[in-house]
């Protein structure tokens, strides 16, 4: 667990030194670790039974790849797809929804707001 928390951290340092303004790099920068910690607190105190089901859903229309969702995702569920959406951008798809766990890293990182995580219904 500390490997793969140390592994998210490295790729979020390496996206926001790719910011220009420095301000919106140290509150974005520290916001996201604040909460990979809680996160991965939360998820080590937890069995694998006890983890519930989730949904990752894609807006293609919106999705401009930038590659945010696809670097930062600790279960690499997440992947570029082949065809182009109708501005020209190739959208992220989802390889397989039952490896998510819910962490919504992609969606808080995401900054056009394409994708977000719910709970699966298990009806």
């Amino acid at each position: 667990m500390a490997n793969r928390f140390e592994f998210i951290i490295k790729k979020l340092l390496n996206f926001c030194n790719k910011f220009k303004i420095v301000a919106l790099k140290k509150r974005f920068c520290d916001k996201l670790k604040r909460y990979i910690r809680f996160y991965f607190a939360k998820m080590s105190m937890q069995t694998a039974t006890q983890r519930r089901a989730f949904e990752v859903l894609v807006i293609d229309d919106r999705c401009k790849e930038c590659g945010l969702c696809i670097e930062l995702c600790p279960t690499k569920i997440l992947d570029r797809h082949d065809n182009y959406n109708r501005f020209g951008y190739r959208p992220t798809y989802i390889k397989d929804n039952a490896g998510c766990i819910g962490c919504k890293i992609c969606e808080y990182a995401c900054p056009e707001f394409a994708i977000f995580v719910r709970k699966a219904d298990t009806k």
